[in-house]
């Protein structure tokens, strides 16, 4: 009875979002009245009363703003990126939806998008599902994923819980609308086509709405996190408990392994117009889940706690499975893989290779069938990966590149494999880092040349003399402090010749950047005492008495062409 009180007082809540307007209105009409009523046809008065109906006025203006944008512009501001597919195009994928939806007793979706995200969601009628799930978890757990978003537009939970979901969407989206028009209204002051009251109204109007729709979603969020709660025991009944929770438990580990694919190895090359070989943009993502496979099981295994906003109905991702494992072990009904205890497993002939060899011999090509499944620590479900439902996942994947990539990208170079791909890039990012330090070479010694051949020849002429100076042009480039002490100045040093010396050998095809998915790609040395007489070198050079010699000789073992130190 409790909870029906407070289900009944957040609905109340939500709606006086859109009450709110006509009730204020309507006191503010009754008191006009009831003003004029003694006037009887004082003229002052009467010009008093007639100016009092400024505010209704502008009420009724604010009341409008909140009628629903036209069908084209909600259409513009709905995200648009992504790779709609059909049930001829990926058969396989729908009728994994359909059997879903079935099982949870929801709508089958009438479209259906692969996006560039790491998430799925629902809104009724599109179903957007992120291709790095299908490249991270199996079908079990994809299934799972699915069956919760499905979940939310079934009818689970209780009536009033359902009704709080939607009457809250419903407010977060006349919000939308408000910024909406608040920002279109902006833009056309900035271009001198608009009325700068206008937007600052409109502003007003937003600010006024705003805080009644937080105090609404505030008092609501009781009843959402309880038909949240309610549609995760319906998803674990249907899914399986063990399946749907080692999927919840990837959920933040795919999030931090995506982002930093994505920063660390996707667009390593676009400052400098490269990127992976073509499909690969995406594709590469199970080779990094691979090899930090150690670094996420620990993600999976102890969540991060996040801080949730005021107005999210999901509980703490530890509340939640905390929930979830607590249900009876019920074996999901879906299709696929049974929930089975133990470690999670990679399978599939991907998984079998592990973090990619030093050669690139297990990166090269798009791996995309049989890539290892991102398993949890604990109870998790084993089956073939996800995306093995894609008719062709090459294809898919190269026709998502050219879907959500942005158009500047697509006139870059594609590199022909991942390790040419790593050390091309890193090559050229090391060579743009080198050329402050070559300019700041010739701004300590102006007379004489910039880069690496100036550096040693202050050394060789001026000894540790040098070493004070030439640090205080280094230091900012090699990320040491401006201000640091004299006594650093030949670890300063070193480090610039050091990263001088990298950039030399590889412009001469002596070393080369080399590939890792499981650590930061290193520079790989002809034979393994290359790197020790190489260390030995940069420690005579900047010593107390300082000797360039083997630097030097370590330069001259193997020519290109074209010398390049500077």
């Amino acid at each position: 009875m409790v909870e029906s009180v407070r289900a009944l007082g957040a609905l109340a809540a939500l709606a006086g979002f859109w009450l709110l307007g006509p009730v204020l209105l309507g006191l503010l009409l009754w008191g006009e009245i009831a003003l004029y009523a003694p006037l009887h046809g004082d003229g002052p008065l009467v010009l008093i009363w007639l100016l009092s109906l400024l505010p209704a006025a502008v009420l009724v203006q604010a009341v409008l703003l909140l009628r629903p944008l036209p069908p084209a512009a909600r259409a513009d501001r709905e995200p648009a990126t992504g790779l709609a597919v059909t049930p001829g195009q990926e058969p396989r994928l729908w009728d994994l939806v359909r059997e879903q939806a079935g099982r949870i007793g929801g709508p089958v979706p009438g479209a259906l998008v692969l996006t560039d995200e790491a998430v799925t969601s629902y809104d009724g009628r599109t179903l957007r599902l992120g291709v790095p799930l299908l490249l991270a978890v199996d079908e079990a757990r994809l299934r799972a994923l699915v069956t919760h978003e499905l979940a939310h537009h079934a009818r689970l939970g209780t009536a009033a819980g359902r009704l709080a979901v939607r009457g809250a969407a419903r407010v977060e989206r006349a919000l939308a609308d408000l910024d909406e028009r608040a920002a279109e209204a902006v833009r056309r002051r900035e271009l001198s086509l608009g009325d700068p009251a206008d937007a600052a109204f409109r502003r007003r109007v937003r600010a006024g709405y705003g805080r009644y729709a937080a105090f609404a979603l505030r008092a609501a969020l009781p009843a959402r996190r309880r038909q949240e709660h309610a549609l995760d025991r319906a998803t674990a009944r249907v899914a399986g408990r063990d399946t749907y929770s080692a999927a919840l438990r990837d959920l933040p580990a795919l999030d931090l392994g995506y982002g930093f694919y994505l920063h660390a190895y996707a667009t390593l090359g676009v400052l400098v117009d490269l990127l992976p070989p073509p499909g690969e943009f995406f594709g590469g993502l199970p080779r990094l889940l691979a090899g930090r496979r150690d670094e996420l099981d620990r993600v999976r295994a102890d969540p991060p706690f996040r801080p949730l906003e005021h107005t999210d109905p999901h509980a703490p991702l530890s509340d939640r499975l905390a929930l979830i494992e607590a249900l009876p072990a019920v074996a999901g009904s879906s299709t696929g893989p049974a929930a089975a205890t133990g470690p999670a497993a990679a399978t599939g002939p991907a998984a079998a290779a592990g973090p990619a060899a030093a050669d690139g011999s297990a990166a090269t090509g798009p791996t995309v069938t049989g890539s290892p499944a991102v398993g949890a620590t604990g109870p998790t479900v084993t089956g073939s990966p996800a995306v093995g439902l894609l008719a062709a996942p090459r294809e898919t994947l190269l026709a998502l590149e050219r879907e959500c990539l942005p158009g500047h990208l697509a006139h870059h170079e594609r590199a022909a494999d991942w390790p040419d791909f790593v050390h091309r890039s890193m090559a050229a990012l090391h060579d743009r880092a080198c050329a402050y330090l070559a300019g700041a070479v010739g701004e300590a010694r102006p007379d004489g040349p910039e880069g690496l051949p100036g550096l040693l020849a202050a050394l060789d002429t001026e000894g540790t003399a040098a070493l004070p100076d030439l640090a205080a042009h280094l230091r900012p480039h090699v990320g040491a402090p401006a201000d640091g002490p004299d006594a650093d100045a030949p670890a300063v040093v070193r480090q610039a010749l050091d990263r001088l010396v990298t950039a030399e050998l590889v412009a001469r095809g002596v070393s080369r950047w080399e590939l890792s998915w499981s650590a930061p790609a290193a520079v790989r040395h002809p034979h393994p005492d290359h790197a020790r007489h190489l260390a030995a070198a940069l420690d005579a050079a900047v010593a107390a008495a300082p000797d360039t010699g083997p630097l030097r000789g370590l330069l001259a073992t193997r020519e290109s062409p074209s010398p390049r130190l500077g």
